[in-house]
């Protein structure tokens, strides 16, 4: 288009013909901007658009598919169903964490029941070795024989 316009000028009379420069100018620039306008639509040269209406294609199980009022009642349906797994979830958190601080008191007191047995069983074998300890003192050593 530029070099149409390059080629018009040049070629342009001195004598002040002025309507037929204007004029190409005008066409060249109106062609420049549908051409842009045609690109910007996704029209490319060679290329067709194709419309098909009505629709042709039909969906043979059409009838199995969820209307948008069902989806709706769906999606409510869904909300409250999590609403619920949410107040059972907490319900179980609950139990779990009552069950766990339980079984750690359990465990707690086993403990220290296990330490205070064993605290006994020392306690226990000290005396024994006392004991023992005060019948060897009572009893004379055995004489040792020489033998020679």
């Amino acid at each position: 288009m530029i070099e149409l316009l390059a080629t018009a000028t040049e070629a342009a009379p001195a004598t002040g013909e002025i309507l037929p420069w204007v004029s190409t100018f005008v066409v060249a620039v109106l062609g420049v901007v549908l051409r842009g306008h045609a690109k910007s639509q996704g029209i490319e040269e060679g290329k067709k658009r194709v419309q098909i209406d009505p629709q042709p294609l039909a969906v043979k199980m059409e009838d199995h598919f969820v209307t948008r009022r069902e989806f709706d009642g769906f999606k409510s349906e869904i909300r409250s169903d999590v609403t619920e797994i949410k107040g059972l979830f907490q319900q179980t958190m609950t139990k779990i964490d009552t069950q766990s601080s339980t079984l750690t008191r359990d465990i707690k007191e086993m403990g220290t029941g296990a330490y205070n047995g064993r605290q006994k069983l020392w306690d226990k074998v000290n005396d024994q070795g006392e004991r023992l300890r005060s019948v060897e003192d009572r009893v004379p050593p055995p004489a040792h024989k020489h033998s020679a």
